[in-house]
């Protein structure tokens, strides 16, 4: 994601998550592959923020990258993150999506139109969280 995206895209996901009840918590120093960590009074959850605002009109859907990295992509674990929190901009949609659930470099969402699709379930689901 872009650092413009990026940053709308986290910033709306602390803005509702405090909302909601949940404290958040930023990495200051270090190498950590999540951006936030946040606290629902009975646990830490590391929380990897992704955005996307592109549609893919070839195959109508949304496609996020599971991925970090440069050239040598690699797929995050569960010694990295526990979830993603994923931001659709222009459906003003979050997917939240335990990092256990995702086996692949790349999934694609379906937010604005009906969907069998494998992570529709996870659309606005704030109640993983808890």
């Amino acid at each position: 994601m872009n650092n413009q995206n990026g940053n709308i895209a986290e910033g709306k996901f602390i803005s509702e998550a405090i909302s909601r009840g949940f404290s958040i918590s930023k990495p200051v120093v270090g190498e950590s592959q999540y951006d936030y960590i946040l606290d629902n009074k009975k646990e830490l959850i590391r929380v990897q923020v992704k955005s996307t605002h592109k549609h893919r009109k070839e195959n109508d859907r949304y496609k996020i990258n599971t991925n970090y990295g440069g050239g040598d992509k690699k797929l995050y674990t569960n010694g990295d993150i526990d979830i993603f929190a994923i931001y659709v901009a222009d459906c003003d949609v979050w997917y939240f999506i335990s990092i256990d659930d995702i086996q692949a470099k790349t999934i694609n969402l379906y937010p604005h139109r009906e969907s069998n699709g494998s992570y529709e379930s996870y659309k606005d689901n704030w109640k993983v969280l808890r």
